[in-house]
């Protein structure tokens, strides 16, 4: 992955759970969103998978609200969605930043047949080598960082490629308990090595690196 800075992020509650299945759930506090948002400005090209965009609707610009002034800039926005799954409508497609959508050839039809096309660049790729197709385009477009804010299928895909990567874990005071949860990849954190571990507000961030 020479030249291609990776750093997965999300956040957590305090049992481990990512949120509520098929449910926007909030973990985040106001210190962690202001240091999403200037990663955000930060890096190159910001990704997610098409559960987060069916979910919570983000938009996945910069928003001045949690930086205090005018963002510098937004980063360049990528959906990855095999099936094509995800509404027309979803706030990544508006004209604030450019957004490309990664799918395999029938998800690319369905995306073509919602009219996403026209506001979106469509790139077909193999579900198998997704992660290195990804990084193949940010190099065509001289891209060095990339930063992926979920969710847990595609942490998933990149824990288990060939690349280097961090990731960035917010954990949250909240207790989500019970059933119906969607629970952090923590099987795969065998393969990571915690590099740093510090306060934020009310809650705690764990760094971790993955060679």
């Amino acid at each position: 992955m020479r030249g291609i800075e990776i750093l997965l992020n999300c956040a957590t509650s305090a049992d481990g759970f990512l949120g509520k299945k098929g449910a926007e759930t909030k973990l985040s506090n106001e210190e962690d969103w202001r240091q999403v948002h200037l990663l955000r400005e930060a890096f190159d090209v910001i990704l997610v998978g098409a559960g987060t965009v069916r979910i919570d609707n983000p938009s996945l610009c910069v928003k001045k609200k949690w930086i205090g002034r005018t963002p510098y800039r937004h980063p360049h926005r990528c959906v990855l969605t095999i099936s094509g799954n995800i509404p027309a409508n979803a706030k990544v497609f508006d004209t604030r930043a450019p957004t490309t959508v990664f799918s395999s050839f029938e998800g690319k039809k369905t995306l073509r047949e919602k009219g996403i096309e026209r506001r979106a660049e469509i790139i077909e790729v193999n579900p198998e080598n997704a992660v290195e197709a990804i990084v193949k385009w940010m190099k065509s477009k001289n891209y060095k960082s990339l930063f992926v804010e979920g969710g847990s299928r595609v942490f998933t895909v990149f824990l288990q490629s060939n690349f280097r990567l961090r990731f960035r874990v917010f954990r949250s005071p909240m207790l989500l308990g019970g059933a119906n949860n969607v629970p952090l990849v923590s099987d795969l954190f065998a393969e990571l090595r915690r590099v740093r571990t510090y306060l934020l507000g009310n809650g705690t961030v764990d760094l971790y690196e993955k060679s």
